[in-house]
Parts: structure tokens; C-alpha cells; sequence
């Protein structure tokens, strides 16, 4: 959690521009960990991954789609 407040998500996504495979692989690799950390330890009251909003708010989706 202390990391994603202090915007290691935004930072993995600035990587997401990049054309290098081996950092694209590590940084996805890294968005999968926080995300699946999300699902089971930081779930909202309605039961979504608050990292999966922190990703959409801050237009991570986008970036993500783009590659």
C-alpha cells in the first residue's frame, strides 16, 4: 500500500511508453503483483480492487491500451 501512495502505479505506467521490451515486461509484471495484491488485501466496500481504480483514474487503462 505504501507504495502505491507514494505512486509507484503512475511510475510503472511512464515505463508503459518506453521501447524496451525487457522494462515493458517488468513493469507489466509489476502491475500484475499490485493488482493481485489489490484483489486480496485492498478491496473497496463494494467489493472493487482500489488499485484497479487508482489505474483508471489516473489514466494507466489508457496507457495499457495503447501498447
Amino acid at each position: 500500500m505504501q507504495l502505491v501512495e507514494k505512486g509507484i502505479i503512475q511510475s510503472l505506467s511512464l515505463i508503459f511508453k518506453v521501447n524496451d521490451v525487457k522494462m515493458l515486461a517488468v513493469a507489466l509484471e509489476g502491475i500484475d503483483n499490485i493488482l493481485e495484491c489489490g484483489d486480496k488485501h485492498f478491496l473497496d466496500a463494494d467489493g472493487e480492487n482500489k488499485f484497479s481504480q487508482i489505474m483508471e483514474t489516473d489514466g494507466c487503462i489508457d496507457d495499457l491500451e495503447n501498447l
